[in-house]
């Protein structure tokens, strides 16, 4: 997965959209859903990012909380 500058990569994850891009700090990643919102930088890769991203809205899900 590439993702350049001024580039967002986009996918659906369990309800939440996911968003990776390239930040001011290495890569980011934002989840949305409905009124929620987060965002954490510093990934060195999009795909880092991305299964950083997955695995959190995994860890709420197995904990049976909701984000």
């Amino acid at each position: 997965m590439k993702v350049a500058e001024n580039q967002i990569f986009t996918t659906n994850y369990k309800g939440f959209q996911i968003e990776i891009f390239l930040s001011d700090v290495r890569y980011a990643f934002v989840l949305r859903k409905d009124e929620f919102e987060d965002i954490e930088k510093g990934y060195r890769t999009p795909k880092e990012a991305l299964i950083q991203a997955k695995g959190l809205i995994d860890a709420a899900e197995k904990f049976n909380e909701t984000i």
